[in-house]
């Protein structure tokens, strides 16, 4: 009960129904009060008895006194009319967007008030309902709990915490639900170029932590475009060539201009593992990796069967899988040919991949420049070809590394070594080497106010500003997105 808010209600309705305090003391007939004392309710100074004897005279609800403000009469269903899937049937095509908008910003605010009612003096009945359906249509609650449930949780936590500042309360608080509608990295900022000025409201309106997690992703991640070929060609056609390296440093730089901070902490890192296991473990598993034969199945025309049989396991049989692959649809270049092209060419020629999608019959012959081509083919109708090159580039340079060491184990054996001790490198920060979100918001939920406060960088952050022009994309995530590789 906010009661610095009650009486200033006390004296609003006073006034509204206006009364002097002479004149409220004497519709109180219950109390023999000298008029000074009304002074006291509007400072706030009030008991409960004497609440419920000013909402007769003002004829009103205690509950509505308590709460110190005039009700809310609009349906929930009606003030937050997002709750329904289809509201956007029912609203003019020109304002969609503008009222979406202003329902984000509504439930957050609106949400955040409640909780730090309900960390202070506590919520009204009404406003009981209100979070319970706020935080049951809009908000993930930890641990799937009832939002009354949460409400508890809450208020023991504000008061395990009751000497701290309203900021540090909250920070905890926090932890225990997250919007629904919260910033995302592969929607919010992937899109941002389709209307920049709405990304940078979002922004502002975000609590310091959800920016900081949106620039904590570019360690790992570009500002792409979701859609593929198709829609980098209309990129192309609206804003110019498409450049992903400049997409993703604008990005950056719109991020750290609306209040993001570099955060170390909240870093992805390389963790180091040793491993100690039999030399001859280690060289079966590389044995059978690179030397144990291949096995392989060709068609018989006279039998009408397949039938398998063994090959070496060496690079040029690996390979050709990869160019069954690239021939699928019509043969442009005969095996050593092929095998010559593959082991000068990291990555695929784009001559040939011009070359490709021009003599493909599947594709509409229109009038393309040479930047749309690469667009179209390598996003879209020869995608699964690149990635098959790539998969096979990967792999082989990975068996020139395996076979090597294979070739050192032997003579380590015969040398009267039989452990072999292993260091490789673990990723600590999400799945595949890529930084994500849960694996920073778990960092978060570590963190205390102060400790979180003080691991954003302002300094180093100012410095990436500064320097976004100068270096390359590569450069800035090795100087400013790289954390130390630690020992496991």
């Amino acid at each position: 009960m906010d009661k610095k808010r009650i009486g200033r209600y006390i004296k609003q309705l006073r006034k509204e129904h206006r009364y002097s305090q002479n004149d409220l003391v004497n519709r109180i007939e219950e109390l023999m009060i000298d008029p000074s004392q009304v002074s006291k309710w509007e400072r706030g100074d009030v008991s409960i008895d004497t609440l419920k004897l000013l909402s007769e005279v003002f004829e009103i609800s205690i509950d509505e006194l308590v709460s110190g403000k005039k009700p809310d009469i609009t349906p929930l269903e009606e003030k937050y009319f997002s709750v329904r899937s289809n509201w956007c049937m029912d609203v003019n095509e020109n304002e969609i967007y503008e009222k979406n908008q202003e329902q984000r910003l509504l439930i957050k605010n609106r949400a955040k008030e409640l909780v730090l009612l309900l960390m202070d003096e506590g919520m009204t009945p009404s406003e009981v309902k209100e979070f319970d359906f706020l935080f049951t249509h809009f908000f993930d609650i930890q641990d799937e709990i009832e939002p009354s449930t949460l409400r508890f949780e809450i208020r023991r936590k504000a008061l395990t915490m009751r000497n701290k500042k309203v900021n540090e309360k909250y920070w905890e608080v926090q932890k225990l639900f997250l919007n629904k509608d919260r910033l995302e990295f592969k929607k919010d900022v992937w899109d941002y170029e389709d209307d920049v000025e709405s990304f940078k409201k979002k922004l502002t309106l975000a609590e310091p932590q959800e920016k900081d997690i949106l620039l904590a992703q570019i360690q790992t991640h570009n500002v792409t475009h979701r859609y593929g070929g198709f829609a980098k060609k209309i990129y192309a056609q609206q804003f110019g060539k498409y450049d992903e390296e400049r997409i993703t440093k604008n990005a950056i730089r719109i991020m750290i201009e609306n209040g993001a901070m570099l955060n170390n902490r909240l870093l992805g890192f390389e963790k180091k593992i040793f491993r100690k296991e039999p030399i001859l473990d280690r060289m079966e598993e590389l044995f059978d990796k690179w030397k144990r034969p291949i096995v392989t199945a060709y068609w018989d025309d006279e039998q009408r069967c397949e039938h398998f049989v063994e090959i070496e396991n060496m690079r040029e049989n690996r390979l050709f899988e990869l160019f069954q692959v690239l021939n699928l649809k019509k043969p442009w270049i005969d095996y050593p040919d092929f095998l010559n092209l593959f082991n000068q060419n990291r990555e695929f020629p784009e001559d040939l991949l011009l070359e490709m999608y021009d003599k493909d019959d599947r594709l509409p012959k229109k009038e393309e420049t040479k930047e749309e081509k690469l667009l179209s083919a390598k996003d879209i109708f020869f995608r699964y070809e690149l990635q098959e090159w790539e998969k096979a580039q990967k792999r082989e340079e990975q068996a020139e590394r395996e076979i090597k060491e294979l070739q050192n184990l032997e003579k380590k054996l015969y040398n009267g070594e039989t452990v072999l001790t292993t260091e490789y490198k673990e990723w600590v920060g999400g799945k595949n080497g890529e930084l994500d979100e849960e694996y920073i918001r778990s960092v978060i939920q570590g963190m205390d106010y102060q400790t979180y406060l003080s691991s954003r960088d302002e300094e180093k952050t100012k410095n990436l500003l500064n320097d976004l022009e100068r270096l390359s994309l590569d450069e800035i995530r090795r100087t400013y997105f790289t954390k130390e590789v630690r020992n496991g």
